[in-house]
């Protein structure tokens, strides 16, 4: 289902059992095997987006798992996104976890009620709002959501931050886009400064931010040069990967 519009299905994604997994790992097996893979602790890192609506996790885990052992790899580095900010991940046999977003979740939840609100309101067939609201339903100041990362999402949880340097779907999404307005090369330092300190107690090899995206420009996420701030965004990922000090 496109989020865009959740009534419009561009892609089903089934979940037909062991078979297609061994399918989708052989498919990917080229590329774990390339000296070039991110790896950690030797094992290629694995992000699985959208746990929740796989039916049989388990299975998917543990074929995963013992097909990588099987192919000579030294194992996996799972590392789980999209799910709930209290999700053990030991439970599932996971090593790490990231929320693919900086975005403060308590911000966010109550901000996102407003933005729902709304929206209801708009959509309403009675309401007498409804050719007046021409804007996108979520749009927020960036600055207010930035996570200052003072407590783990889950203390039991290896977690990897992600840092976005903007948003705006809008364009693809029109009226159900998210946009995050005022977004800023200073913003984003100040988002990867609080990412890169989170993670400073960590030993070497477990040191990982994730940056979404480089060239999302439907999504207007992009670390990609552009006309506007040309180097910028760039110039601040190696200012904060070289000392972390503001300048």
């Amino acid at each position: 289902v496109w989020h865009g519009n959740p009534k419009r299905m561009l892609i089903e994604q089934l979940y037909p059992g062991e078979q297609d997994y061994i399918d989708h790992f052989n498919h990917i097996l080229p590329a774990f095997k390339d000296k070039r893979y991110f790896c950690v602790d030797g094992k290629p890192l694995l992000m699985v987006t959208n746990l929740m609506d796989i039916p049989d996790l388990s299975l998917f885990v543990n074929t995963f798992r013992r097909l990588a052992k099987e192919n000579g790899l030294k194992g996996l580095h799972l590392v789980a996104t999209n799910v709930d900010p209290d999700w053990d991940l030991h439970k599932h046999d996971f090593d790490a976890v990231t929320l693919a977003t900086h975005l403060d979740p308590a911000y966010y939840k109550y901000a996102n009620f407003f933005a729902k609100l709304y929206r209801r309101i708009k959509e309403s067939r009675y309401s007498p709002y409804k050719k007046i609201f021409k804007k996108p339903n979520r749009v927020f100041n960036h600055k207010n959501l930035i996570q200052n990362y003072k407590e783990k999402i889950n203390p039991k949880n290896l977690y990897y931050p992600t840092v976005i340097p903007n948003w705006d779907n809008s364009p693809r999404s029109g009226m159900d886009g998210f946009i995050l307005c005022g977004s800023t090369p200073e913003l984003f330092k100040k988002a990867l400064m609080g990412a890169k300190k989170e993670i400073e107690e960590y030993d070497d090899e477990h040191k990982i931010i994730f940056i979404k995206s480089w060239n999302e420009w439907a999504e207007g996420n992009h670390l990609e040069p552009d006309l506007k701030y040309g180097h910028a965004y760039l110039q601040v990922v190696k200012e904060v990967l070289e000392d972390g000090k503001d300048s």
